[in-house]
């Protein structure tokens, strides 16, 4: 062990000796990060606690400011769904315009006056083209409104009971608003809700901004990193270094066990570093199962790293392998979900890219993220990625020539 080690240790130490390494495992991964999160929606936070409201926001204009749009806005804030955002009509344009928010929700004036006397009543809800979450807002907002008419009704029918009965001395206005109150206190106090775990349950949770780039960029900077053991493999191949090696009291696999090694330490501390730079920095809630986030980890680097084997056991030169590495990272990370929501593209495609350890990955990670999950969550997951690391290295040592 104390060879591996010591084997693993120089692998380490000749890469970080050249400068331009280090600005692959820090300084792009920590700015790609960074500025591709503002360019998907990290910088708009339009209430303190966006970064840990995970519900999607709604901007609400309420141009009616009556007790009833009032009561409308507190029964949005109790949906899981989307939560409000009032602002005034022109910066609520303006927002949505500058895709700051994917939808905004006008109060009429006269909307408590319209329904208190049963008028109908529209509400103006614009959504942005092609929002994955239209539907959803619609449907969360005709609820709270669903909602909203239930209290109405139940306060009207007993203040009209309350008049015909004589029983109260208040005019009519003043004795439904009280009603009102009651009724909504009632509401607000409901012992039956809904907890729904099915699979549509986390189908509408689409991962923006710094949720979506901090893990994103972590898979393609650390894939890249991880890969780069097929250019110390093929480089050190062609140059007969591994078979020099050979005269050294080291086995075949102690000599390829310091490289992989060696190159598996580096992708896991910078994975260490972008989530604690996601984390701190950008306030990217990463969970709070630590297990988890290790278990996934290292069963995505074992898997790049094996992956990193094979294209060096297949390249002829280090320059094909390092082409290789670079193509491969890039075009792999991409279809696997880390430079876009996967949630965005059709189904048959989210079922094709399953090929593709980048896609389990980025799916464990999002499931960490967005809903929390513990070991249990991301077991699958993280049964695939080792599932591709063995067959990777299965075939790598079949395929593995010295010269």
């Amino acid at each position: 062990m104390r060879k591996i080690l010591a084997l693993a240790w120089n692998n380490i130490r000749l890469e970080l000796s050249d400068r331009s390494s280090l600005v692959f495992l820090l300084i792009l991964p920590l700015a790609f990060t960074y500025i591709i999160g503002i360019a998907m929606g990290g910088a708009y936070e339009p209430e303190s606690n966006a970064s840990t409201d995970t519900r999607h926001p709604v901007i609400v204009v309420d141009q009616d400011a009556s007790a009833l749009s009032a009561q409308l806005i507190a029964v949005i804030e109790t949906s899981q769904i989307i939560r409000p955002v009032e602002q005034n009509l022109s910066d609520a344009i303006d927002i949505f315009k500058g895709q700051g928010v994917s939808a905004y929700v006008v109060i009429p004036a006269g909307f408590g006056a319209s329904i208190t006397t049963g008028q109908p009543t529209l509400l103006d809800l614009v959504t942005a083209a092609g929002d994955n979450y239209a539907l959803t807002t619609g449907q969360a907002v005709q609820a709270a409104v669903a909602e909203l008419n239930a209290i109405l009704s139940a306060a009207k029918t007993t203040t009209d009971i309350l008049v015909s009965l004589n029983a109260s001395s208040l005019p009519y206005d003043q004795l439904l608003q009280e009603n009102l109150q009651a009724a909504s206190a009632v509401a607000a106090e409901a012992p039956v809700t809904v907890l729904h775990t099915g699979p549509s349950a986390t189908t509408s949770e689409i991962a923006v901004g710094f949720a979506q780039t901090s893990p994103g960029q972590l898979v393609t900077w650390v894939l890249i990193t991880l890969l780069g053991s097929s250019v110390v493999i093929a480089s050190e191949r062609t140059k007969g270094t591994l078979y020099r090696l050979m005269a050294a009291p080291l086995s075949k696999g102690q000599i390829l066990a310091g490289i992989i090694l060696g190159r598996l330490a580096l992708g896991l501390v910078q994975i260490i570093i972008l989530i604690g730079f996601g984390s701190l920095v950008l306030g990217v809630d990463w969970g709070s199962s630590y297990s988890a986030l290790a278990l996934l980890s290292l069963s995505f680097a074992l898997a790049a790293v094996a992956l990193g084997l094979l294209i060096g056991v297949l390249s002829k030169t280090a320059a094909q392998a390092r082409e290789l590495t670079t193509a491969i990272s890039m075009i792999t990370a991409a279809l696997g979900g880390a430079w876009w929501p996967m949630e965005i593209t059709p189904q048959l495609y989210q079922t094709a890219v399953k090929i593709l350890p980048t896609t389990w990955a980025m799916q464990g990670f999002t499931d960490v993220i967005l809903r929390g999950q513990d070991v249990s969550g991301i077991l699958i997951e993280t049964l695939v990625l080792l599932g591709f690391a063995v067959a990777f290295f299965a075939f790598s040592a079949k395929k593995f020539d010295y010269e």
